[in-house]
Formats: C-alpha cells, sequence, structure tokens
C-alpha cells in the first residue's frame, strides 16, 4: 500500500554489544514494528563488531552481520547511523570521527570521550552536516521498566536552580551585599566574611555566589574544586570567563595555574579536571545545559 512503500530505511550499525550493547539491540529488534508505526522509519541493525564474536551470535542469533573489525563498520557504505557502545579516549575517537568524515550520524553512551573531546567531535559533525546524540546510555534499561515521562529540559533548570540560589540562607540577618547607595558608590561589595559556601551536586566542588544578574542571565561565584574531582561536561549558553586564584585546572588538555584566566564561548563544551584542588573566579551563564549528570 501507499504507506509501504513510503517507508523509508534507517541502517545502523552498533559497535559492541556488551551489557548496553545488548539492551539497545534488544530494545531496536523486539520494538522494531511498534518503532516503525510511531515514526515511519524501518531500523535495521545491519551489522555489529565485537571482539567476542560468539557472544554477538548468541545475542544477535545470527540476524546481523558481525565483525570483529569496527572499521570496516564506519566505512560501510550501507550503514546511516553508527551507535558506539565500546568506551575509552582513543580508539572510539577514532571509530567516531572516521564515521563522521564518511557522513555517518553517531550515538554515543560514551560520556568521557564527549568530556575529552567533544568540542572537537561535535565541529566535525557540524561541518560534516550530521548529527551526534549522547544520551545512549539509557538505552539498556528501556524495555525493563515501565515509561516515566521526564521534562526534556530537567538537567537544565536544575543547574539553572542552583546558579541562582541566594548567598544566604533565609532567616539570615546579615547583609553580604551592601547596596550601591548606602555604600556611596556605584558598586556592589560583598564582604568575604558573608560569603556563604554551598555544596554542590558533585561530591567534591562547592561554590559561593557573589552576585546574580537574572535580567543578563548571568552569574559571577567562587567555586572551589578538591583534588581529583572533574566538573560534568556541560555546554556554555554564554560566555563564561574563569580567573585561576589557586591550584591546578586542566581544560581540553591544557593546564591552567593561578593567575590564567579562561575564556569559553557560547555552545561550547568542556569537563575540567583539577588534579590538585583548585580556587577559581567564574563569571557565567543562567543557561548553562548539563551534559553529564550530576
Amino acid at each position: 500500500d501507499v504507506m509501504q512503500s513510503n517507508l523509508k530505511q534507517l541502517r545502523v550499525g552498533l559497535l559492541g554489544i556488551g551489557t548496553v550493547g545488548g539492551g539497545t539491540y534488544q530494545v531496536l529488534t523486539r520494538n522494531a514494528v511498534e518503532i516503525t508505526r510511531r515514526t515511519g522509519v524501518e531500523i535495521i541493525v545491519t551489522q555489529v563488531a565485537d571482539r567476542n564474536i560468539d557472544h554477538a551470535k548468541t545475542v544477535t542469533g545470527g540476524n546481523s552481520a558481525l565483525t570483529t573489525d569496527a572499521f570496516e563498520i564506519v566505512n560501510n557504505p550501507d550503514i546511516d547511523v553508527v551507535v558506539e557502545l565500546i568506551g575509552g579516549y582513543t580508539l572510539s575517537k577514532e571509530l567516531i570521527l572516521t564515521a563522521i568524515n564518511n557522513g555517518k550520524h553517531i550515538v554515543t553512551a560514551n560520556k568521557a570521550l564527549l568530556a575529552m573531546h567533544g568540542n572537537e567531535i561535535f565541529t566535525a559533525a557540524q561541518q560534516a552536516g550530521v548529527i551526534v546524540a549522547f544520551e545512549a546510555a539509557v538505552a539498556a534499561i528501556a524495555y525493563t521498566v515501565p515509561p516515566v515521562p521526564v521534562a526534556p529540559n530537567l538537567k537544565h533548570r536544575l543547574f539553572q536552580r542552583i546558579a541562582e540560589l541566594s548567598p544566604i540562607p533565609k532567616g539570615v540577618n546579615s547583609q553580604p551585599v551592601i547596596p550601591a547607595a548606602q555604600n556611596n558608590t556605584f558598586s556592589v561589595i560583598v564582604r568575604s566574611k558573608n560569603v556563604k559556601w554551598r555544596n554542590y551536586t558533585v561530591l567534591g566542588i562547592s561554590f559561593a555566589n557573589l552576585y546574580v544578574d537574572r535580567e543578563k542571565r548571568e552569574y559571577t561565584c567562587l567555586m572551589r574544586l578538591e583534588p581529583g574531582v572533574r566538573f560534568p561536561l556541560h555546554r556554555h549558553g554564554g560566555v563564561e570567563e574563569v580567573f585561576m586564584l589557586e591550584g591546578d585546572l586542566e581544560v581540553e588538555g591544557e593546564v591552567c595555574y593561578p593567575g590564567d584566566y579562561i575564556r569559553s564561548f557560547p555552545n561550547s563544551l568542556h569537563a575540567p579536571v583539577s588534579r590538585d584542588g583548585c580556587l577559581l573566579l567564574v563569571k557565567s551563564s543562567l543557561d548553562n545545559e548539563m551534559i553529564v549528570d550530576c
């Protein structure tokens, strides 16, 4: 009939078929009819790559072509979408960039890879006109639990709420900010004795808001990272400025020290890490988006 004749096919290549990869395969194959009914697209897992070929045979039941060479998939002209589930930084990066250069869309559960090389990968995808999707980590549980509606901007709203927290808890009478009129200046002054530190949602990170400008959607704060702590991967909603006060901070492979200045531009991503701990002065956007769950 007309609907069947207009049906589109999406050919998927799966890199890795372990716990998450196996769950993804099960979701796509068990729900194939319903996915097609809802989207009008027939999703076919064309080929699977895994070092354990016997395990791959067991999971797929012989319904997909198998290989131990992942590059065979990213270079396969019959693959439209590559789902990367092998982990690590080096091989996975090379595979994804090769697939992008070959015009293939990407789905990955590799949060660590995006934290290390996200900017390079998203830039390459934009230049190639393909999509990089990165929520595949939840695919393995999709068929084991009932669906629960979650607001798509939940992480963004949580991060925004943290940024908008007042430095002084309710009920505390001390005034951390002296209004310009009372201080006979055109400045806003926050006394050091009134700076209130709070724990961030990631263990080992704390912050103290200094000023929040809701009209400009900006905030200024002090932030402290304990040794070995990484700030989660996030996308900048505006320009972010960081001035190093103490310690060290690695940003996109560059290690910064006290006195160094870091400026990140809108829509850029990073996940900085401190080896020995650090203290930062941060001016950033209330519209930042957390990519990796806190």
